[in-house]
């Protein structure tokens, strides 16, 4: 039985492990590299500040959503298991992260993606993400020029929570021309 909480301080540790039993695509899509011990290091650093939202199955982590605000800025970061993967945990999990985003004062979400990530395109597609190109520092990732990266905006003022999801794939696949 899945069920979705915030975790807490002393979860952390879960998350990181959690992360770290990646497979190499999934960290290269996930992180935009492949991760050394030391990058884990950074990115736990930066988590602390951050919330983190897990799916369980029977207590056993299978999916994340990484959310960090700076005022009216919210990044987010998904990551769901892969054999747990289009059951409608990301969907759930990102769905969580626009609440989180909107109640906390923000307008827009962002969420750094590899053009091969079609799990992550898809939901975008569904959510009216619209995908661009941008300069900036990432809040989650550990050190790095993520300016090649493309990043997808979700508009939080002007599409309701039912359809973050289904509208943002269609307007990233317009886009793209996928």
């Amino acid at each position: 039985m899945k069920h979705y909480r915030d975790l807490s301080a002393d979860e952390r540790g879960l998350a990181r492990a959690f992360l770290e039993r990646m497979d190499l695509d999934d960290q290269v899509h996930h992180f935009q590299c492949a991760m050394t011990d030391g990058d884990f290091n950074v990115w736990e650093e930066r988590a602390q500040s951050h919330r983190l939202i897990g799916c369980f199955d029977h207590n056993r982590l299978i999916g994340m959503a990484e959310i960090a605000q700076n005022r009216d800025q919210v990044e987010c970061s998904l990551y769901v298991d892969a054999e747990h993967r289009r059951k409608g945990i990301g969907t759930a999990l990102f769905e969580r992260a626009c609440t989180s985003a909107r109640d906390g004062g923000a307008h827009h979400l962002t969420i750094l993606v590899t053009r091969g990530d079609a799990e992550m395109m898809d939901m975008a597609v569904q959510h009216d993400g619209l995908s661009v190109f941008r300069h900036g520092k990432s809040m989650i990732l550990p050190e790095g020029d993520h300016a090649t990266a493309r990043w997808l905006i979700f508009e939080l003022d002007s599409v309701s929570p039912e359809t973050w999801f289904s509208r943002a794939v269609r307007n990233v696949r317009e886009h793209l021309g996928l």
